[in-house]
């Protein structure tokens, strides 16, 4: 038995409620960045950045 379309909706609502919440209160990392580094390994830009 799979999910109505009723409930597919009530579940992308709320997702898309909850991504849009937590990007609203998303600080920026600190100076060193250290999430940044790992993922770009450029240091040319991530000084630009």
């Amino acid at each position: 038995m799979g999910l109505s379309n009723n409930q597919k909706d009530k579940i992308k609502n709320l997702l898309s409620q909850k991504i849009e919440n937590k990007l609203k209160k998303y600080g920026r990392e600190t100076v060193s960045m250290p999430f940044l580094a790992r993922i770009i390994q450029d240091n040319e830009k991530i000084a630009s950045y």
